[in-house]
């Protein structure tokens, strides 16, 4: 199966700034009422895409008029809404564990894949959060759903030669690379089992990599050592915020 797909990125109204995330560094800034929200015209982006029947991502369109915040927030979006997609066709229930494999492209190095095991692990009550005018989050008022709680672990293979792990179209341009990328990730995935909808979902990522790009001839040469260390957290919200905290 293959679906073309079109998001909608609606930006804040020109009059306030939008709200940031409240992690302890930066108080979140006020939101514009609700009220006023309603009546003010609000700009929209628009990002198409294809998604496969094993949730890869392709023929994204619409992505490069974002900026980079937006990109950020998008692509990890679309991580997480894909990922449903890759679920055994046989369906899955409580206890049920899976594996699949994603290949990596546009890499540094050749070979690279994250290998992923899942858990169905149980069943949990979720729901969508309200955002409020102060632009904090709160729960939300309406009905409680059920959701599946998915756990993830992956974890990133390199199945190319440290000492050549050139990609083809490294080549093409008279390139090299040789080095190791190490990663892993674990997520935990609520997905509504009324709608299917990915309602809430956290991941914590660690990957390293430690790459040399060269001129074949070895006359130019670019060392990359990286480490890096993330937390991400996806929230579905009402479609109306809450006008009171």
């Amino acid at each position: 199966m293959v679906a073309r797909l079109r998001t909608r990125i609606v930006e804040a109204d020109a009059g306030e700034p939008a709200a940031t995330a409240s992690d302890g560094k930066a108080p979140a800034k006020r939101l514009q009422n609700p009220d006023e929200a309603a009546k003010s015209p609000k700009r929209e982006k628009i990002v198409e895409f294809v998604l496969h029947a094993d949730g890869q991502v392709t023929d994204v369109e619409g992505l490069d008029r974002l900026s980079a915040d937006e990109q950020a927030a998008w692509q990890e979006w679309v991580a997480r809404f894909g990922g449903g997609a890759a679920f055994p066709e046989k369906g899955i229930r409580p206890g049920d564990k899976w594996k699949a494999e994603e290949q990596i492209t546009n890499a540094l190095l050749a070979g690279l894949s994250w290998e992923k095991e899942s858990e169905y692990v149980n069943d949990a009550p979720c729901g969508a959060m309200n955002l409020t005018s102060q632009g904090d989050l709160a729960a939300g008022e309406q009905a409680k759903e059920t959701c599946a709680v998915i756990l993830t672990t992956a974890i990133l293979k390199q199945k190319s030669s440290q000492k050549d792990a050139t990609p083809e179209d490294y080549k093409l341009h008279d390139l090299r690379t040789m080095g190791i990328a190490k990663g892993k990730n674990e997520t935990i995935t609520y997905i509504s089992l009324k709608t299917g909808l990915v309602v809430r979902a956290t991941e914590d990522a660690n990957q390293s990599m430690n790459v040399i790009v060269a001129k074949t001839d070895g006359s130019n040469r670019v060392h990359y050592m990286i480490d890096a260390e993330s937390h991400a957290q996806v929230m579905l919200l009402a479609e109306t915020p809450a006008s009171h905290p």
